[in-house]
């Protein structure tokens, strides 16, 4: 790890340690020409990101592995971290070894289909507590 300021820029193990404590993060890729962006259900497994789909684009793209960028956050009050992974996503073979549940069996919604995402290029920072927090300017009704 090092600091900048009150930035403290992690080493992939942190990141890792920082992704378990999560379970959804959010995936980006191209697919036709389009950049599509999707919150997804996660679990690390051996160093690489495993999630769920229910099939159509994505699984479409990740038959083929697919270039994709992952990203968590947790904003918190003291500190705030972000990690990013860059990696290929694949989808994973029936009869591959079981992995961890992902989210309890009420959040599934039928998503059967198993990706895994071989991370490439894993950055994360931890930031300080907002030394200018941004105001909230009052609602009223009708103006």
């Amino acid at each position: 790890m090092t600091r900048e300021g009150l930035t403290e820029y992690l080493t992939p193990e942190q990141c890792l340690a920082l992704l378990r404590r999560r379970s959804v993060g959010r995936m980006a890729f191209v697919a036709d020409g389009r950049i599509e962006l999707f919150p997804v259900d996660y679990a690390i497994v051996d160093g690489a990101i495993r999630i769920r789909n229910s099939g159509g684009t994505k699984q479409a793209a990740f038959d083929r592995g697919q270039d994709v960028v992952f990203e968590v956050d947790e904003p918190g009050p003291i500190e705030t971290w972000s990690v990013v992974v860059r990696g290929v996503a694949r989808r994973v073979p029936d009869g591959a070894p079981a992995a961890p549940p992902i989210a309890p069996a009420s959040t599934d919604l039928g998503r059967s289909h198993r990706v895994e995402i071989s991370p490439v290029v894993m950055t994360g920072r931890l930031f300080g507590a907002p030394m200018h927090p941004v105001p909230v300017a009052p609602v009223h009704p009708g103006a």
